[in-house]
């Protein structure tokens, strides 16, 4: 179905609009961090930004950069490791080991609750951008 001039107009006016409010006084700047994410649901810490990324990745924290296990069907997705997130309390997402979330438009990290299966800690990195 093709909409309606009218209503294509109030489409493109409306993303317009909130396009400019995320690119309005961004300036290029981005700062990381690492969360240990339990089976507690958490938020993360505040940081004001624009912008925010969420990587599980798929090695340990060490000096030799050591894979984590794979599932027995070869996956990471069946390995357990997920980390869930979401927001204002409520989880709607899974990142998988050597996933990332993209850029999800925010205005503070705070605002992404995350947690693990029960029995996990897990690290999550993540970067904000401002």
């Amino acid at each position: 179905m093709i909409p309606t001039p009218r209503a294509k107009d109030a489409f493109v006016d409306s993303n317009s609009s909130h396009v400019n409010y995320w690119l309005d006084n961004f300036y290029g700047n981005v700062e990381g961090g690492v969360f240990d994410v339990t089976e507690d649901l958490k938020r993360l810490p505040e940081n004001k930004c624009k912008f925010v990324m969420l990587c599980n990745w798929n090695a340990a924290d060490d000096t030799a950069l050591t894979y984590t296990a794979l599932s027995g069907d070869s996956l990471y997705e069946n390995n357990g490791d997920e980390i869930y997130y979401g927001f204002a309390g409520v989880l709607v997402a899974q990142l998988f080991p050597s996933q990332n979330s993209g850029l999800l438009p925010l205005n503070n990290t705070n605002q992404i609750c995350v947690r693990t299966r029960p029995g996990n800690t897990l690290k999550l990195w993540y970067a904000w951008f401002w």
